[in-house]
């Protein structure tokens, strides 16, 4: 209860900063106890508060925060879309750089559905409207992933990520989701195997 009044304090003295901080430690503090729904719904309203407050950039860090908690429930369509919306959110050249990150980790994402086919159309599209993205050593490490999709090969997926280790080290959400990502490749060859048995 006092929690509601300090936030509609807050909000009718028109200060949008502190109810958007507010907002975040609240989404914090239910992220640490491991409520994660209701960790997603104050990070989406602090999210919003900061928009207002002209503070784009930590508007985004806080819809980036909601990203691996949606992925790990599984949906991963809702996690793509919102990865796509604080790229678009980074106009200043400051956070530009991190459109590259961003867009791989959303292409890894597709790979956990699994949707090569959409991956794939993804990064063409994300090449086409980032820059930053286009040609950089993540969009090429994430052609390497569909492309071991496409043709069903585990082997040629963990070269690539060994190849990407050898530079940098995997963050905890790339290497969590890569695994998911490699799961669905051995089930799907297991079952391309399974159909050429039958055949035979």
């Amino acid at each position: 209860m006092l929690c509601i009044k300090v936030l509609i304090y807050f909000l009718e003295d028109g200060k949008f900063s502190q109810a958007a901080k507010y907002e975040k430690e609240l989404a914090e503090m239910f992220e640490t106890i491991g409520d994660l729904n209701n960790a997603i719904k104050h990070y989406e309203i602090a999210s919003e508060y900061f928009d207002m407050e002209g503070s784009k950039a930590t508007g985004a860090s806080c819809r980036e925060k909601i990203i691996p908690i949606i992925a790990v429930q599984g949906d991963y369509h809702k996690a793509i879309e919102l990865i796509e919306k604080i790229c678009d959110s980074y106009s200043s050249s400051l956070a530009k750089h991190y459109i590259k990150e961003l867009c791989l980790k959303a292409g890894i994402l597709y790979l956990c559905i699994p949707d090569n086919v959409g991956a794939y159309k993804s990064m063409d599209k994300w090449a086409a409207k980032y820059s930053e993205f286009k040609g950089s050593r993540e969009h090429q490490f994430l052609s390497q992933l569909i492309a071991a999709f496409m043709k069903e090969d585990s082997d040629m997926f963990k070269r690539a990520v060994d190849e990407w280790q050898r530079i940098s080290s995997l963050d905890k959400f790339k290497d969590r989701f890569l695994e998911k990502a490699l799961e669905k490749l051995l089930g799907d060859e297991e079952e391309e195997k399974e159909e050429e048995e039958n055949f035979m």
